[in-house]
This record gives structure tokens, sequence and C-alpha cells, in this order.
């Protein structure tokens, strides 16, 4: 269910401020191990001297220590999704911190949060898929990448998640910590299917010699539907897309056959009967005394239809901004002097266009042959000399077959909904307990036409 009334897309929240922990500027580090934006995870060994460089670097280290350890982190940039490993034993990771050589001094300067920051590169500012001991993270400002990436064609936006846990019996416990996600990414409007070709050579309908064929049928009834808000589930957030577009109903028709083929059997001379006797003397054709050559004329053709149009693709949902996501059976969130902003929520696109019907073929006319019917012997002189004189051509052509229809155009698709905002997203028996935390949403991501706005909801609980 949800807890919160969900938004239409509106201008975005104001934002609230939540005051800070105490801090203790005389405080000295423990036992621990140290990490600095200065350090180096390959050369350096964890110590106040020789810190590492990354969190994920430390991390991994402390995952791996045994007994309950502290992470100091130098105040500072740290350029990194923080991915955290599996622990065998309860670390706490602690921002704020000033590093001076090898003196590390405690930071209380006002708006301490801002001091030690996470600027992930990816969807994902601290991911947690392992279950294990508990992580506490304190004096941090977490954020993911601001931009996202721009999907490929046909493509849902991305989600961003300030804080993913997803992990059965997972403890995390966040105190003073700014989380902040990054806008969600739009989906992007599918391109229009290209026109398919039409086949050189098909089976002409039987009917209808030398008649056109019928055109494709469009599609018709409803549009496709747009698309419903999107979801959350224990793997994330889904973007809605919109139903796809219907192909048309068919192909056009294939033309008519053309007419039949046409035989001459007195097409032309072949030779002149030896006997003389027939040989003539006059202009006039004598069939006796005359080998005819018969010829046929090359058969016609049908054009053929059109291919039926490609549906259009469904319009992509745009993707969520989410600053806490928690997932998995026991995992539990603890809430201590928290923010959790949002970003805005992906935009939804249009659905794609549906491919115009092939372009048909036009029928096409048999061979033509040319006769001679009219050739006669002449008998020349002595010796019967016959000579084949020509007569007056004629020429026949088969009839042409019929043209083929154009094929139906395909209908155009439905429109994404735009991306949800939400502050906390609980699911699958998650916990989060809130000592003192605020929600600052943006505005949800619009949809495209006539598919709805993302939600805009603090908190989401979703069993």
């Amino acid at each position: 269910m949800l807890d919160a009334t969900s938004g239409d897309g509106a201008a975005d929240r104001p934002e609230p401020t939540v005051p800070e922990t105490p801090c203790d500027p005389s405080e000295k580090p423990g036992s621990g191990l140290f990490v600095s934006p200065a350090g180096d995870d390959t050369s350096g060994d964890g110590s106040a001297a020789a810190p590492y460089r990354s969190l994920t670097r430390a991390l991994s280290s402390a995952s791996t220590a045994g007994a309950a350890s502290t992470i100091y982190a130098d105040v500072g940039s740290y350029p990194e999704e923080v991915v955290v490993p599996k622990l065998t034993s309860d670390v706490s990771v602690r921002g704020g911190w000033r590093a001076t050589g090898q003196s590390w001094m405690r930071a209380c300067d006002s708006g301490r949060r801002a001091l030690t920051v996470v600027r992930s590169t990816t969807v994902y500012g601290l991911h947690a898929l392992e279950g294990g001991a508990a992580l506490t993270i304190e004096d941090f400002t977490i954020l993911t990448r601001a931009t996202p990436v721009a999907a490929l064609p046909g493509k849902v936006g991305e989600t961003a998640y300030g804080v993913f846990v997803r992990s059965v019996n997972a403890r995390l416990t966040l105190r003073n910590v700014e989380v902040r996600a990054g806008d969600g990414g739009g989906g992007v409007k599918p391109p229009t299917p290209a026109r398919l070709p039409t086949p050189s050579s098909c089976t002409c309908k039987p009917t209808g010699v030398g008649a056109s064929g019928l055109e494709g049928v469009d599609p018709s009834g409803l549009a496709p539907a747009a698309a419903q808000a999107g979801d959350f589930t224990a793997d994330g957030f889904v973007p809605s897309s919109g139903a796809a577009g219907l192909a048309a109903s068919n192909a056009g028709e294939n033309g008519g056959p053309p007419g039949a083929q046409i035989v001459d059997a007195q097409c032309d001379l072949n030779d002149c009967n030896s006997a003389c006797s027939c040989a003539k003397t006059t202009n006039t054709p004598t069939p006796s005394c005359v080998n005819y050559i018969s010829k046929t004329s090359g058969a016609g053709a049908c054009g053929c239809g059109g291919p039926a149009g490609a549906p259009g693709a469904a319009g992509p949902g745009g993707g969520a901004s989410i600053a806490l996501f928690v997932a998995g059976m026991g995992a539990k969130v603890t809430l201590d002097h928290v923010l959790l902003a949002t970003g805005k929520g992906g935009g939804g696109a249009g659905g794609g266009v549906g491919g115009a019907g092939g372009i048909p073929t036009a029928g096409v006319p048999g061979s033509t042959i040319t006769c001679y019917p009219n050739r006669y012997c002449w008998n020349m002189g002595p010796g019967c000399t016959n000579v084949d004189v020509p007569g007056a051509a004629v020429q026949h052509t088969a009839s042409t077959g019929g043209n083929g229809g154009k094929g139906g155009a395909g209908q155009s698709a439905g429109a994404g909904a735009g991306g949800s905002v939400a502050g906390i997203v609980k699911v699958g028996g998650s916990v989060v307990e809130e000592t003192l935390a605020a929600i600052a949403l943006k505005q949800a991501g619009l949809g495209g036409l006539d598919a709805p706005a993302g939600e805009a909801v603090e908190r989401v609980t979703k069993n």
C-alpha cells in the first residue's frame, strides 16, 4: 500500500531542515581504519599515516577484521558508488574528520554533513546487497549521479537510489546523514518501424484478370492503452510503458492474373519446301509450300501487394528517484537526524508511430513476339531457287497482370507513464525506524500523451 497520496507531476515541494547531532571538537580518533581523498588504495594500509583512498576499499578491509571496527573518513569528496560487502562484525563509518599529516582532528563546522561527501558516478549512492553484521554511516552526504544517462531509443529511463539495501536481515543505521538521489531518467520514444520490402514475385489472386488487388486494412477500434503508474518491487522501481500498437489487419492484396499467352502457329518462315512446283512467282503466301515456325508470347505477371505496416512500439516509462530503498525480510534501517531528498522523476515517452504499409508493385506485361505471317517463297529462276521474301510484321503481347494493393499502416502505440519520486520505499517485510528524519520530494515525472504522471510519495510500504 502507499502511506501517502500520489502526486501528479506538480512542482517540487519545499525542503525541510534537519538539525545536526552534537559534535565534540576535542574528540580524538581511536583505533580503526582511515580513509582520505588524498590516500591510496594500493600503497595505503588504512592507517592514519597511510589511509586508503576509497570507502569501498576500507569497508572491504573492515569486513574481514573479525572484530567491531571504525572507519574514520577525512573531509572531502569520494567519487565512488559505495558497495557494502558482507560484514563479519559491526562496522561504523564516521565522516567529519580532518587529516593534517598523521594528525586527525574532529571537524565540528556548521553543516558538517556536507564536509564528507560520497559523489557516486552511478545510479546508486550506497549499495548493500549482502547481509551480515550491522553498519553505521555517520556525518555524511550521499549523492548519486546527478544527471541520468540518456536511455537508448525505445528504452525506459534509469532509476536513481540514494541508498539501496536489498538483503535479508540487513542492519543499517544512518546518523546525521543527508541522502540525495539524482533525477530519474526519461523514457525515449522508440523509432518508427521501417517499411517492409515488397516481394518481387507472388501468387496472383485467382479471379479478375488484370484487376488490381485491394489495399490492406488499417487497424480500427480504440487506440492502445497508455501506461499505468510504475510499480515498486523487491528489485526496485519498474517503469511502466504503454501498450504496443496493432499491426495492420492484412497486407495489400496481390493483383489479378494476366491474360493467357498468345500462340501463333504461323509466326515466321523457317524455309521453303524444296519442291519447285510449290514455289510461286507471285507475291502470294502459299502455306503448302512454306515450313512455318510457331512462337508463344511470354506470360505477364501480377503485381504484389504491399506488406502490412509493423505496429508502433510501446512508449517507455520514466525512471524514478528514490532516496532510500529497503527490501528483504528482517532488513532494518534506522534513521537518526537524516534528510532524505529525491531528484525529479523521469518523463514517460510517447508511443512509437506505426510503420507505413508496404508499397505495392505494378503488374507486368508478357514479352512481345514479332511474327511475319505474310512471308512467302519466290522462284527466282533456274534450279528452283526459292528466296524468302519478308512480308508485313505482326506483334503479339500477353496482357498485363493486375497491380498489387498497398499494405495497411501499423497502429501507433500507447505512451509511457512518468517516473515516481519516493523518500522511503519498504518492500518484503523490511523495517525503517525513524528517530528523526525528514523527506524532501521533487517533481514526479510527467507521462506521455494520455499517460499518468508518476507518484510523489514520502513513504511506500509493499509486502
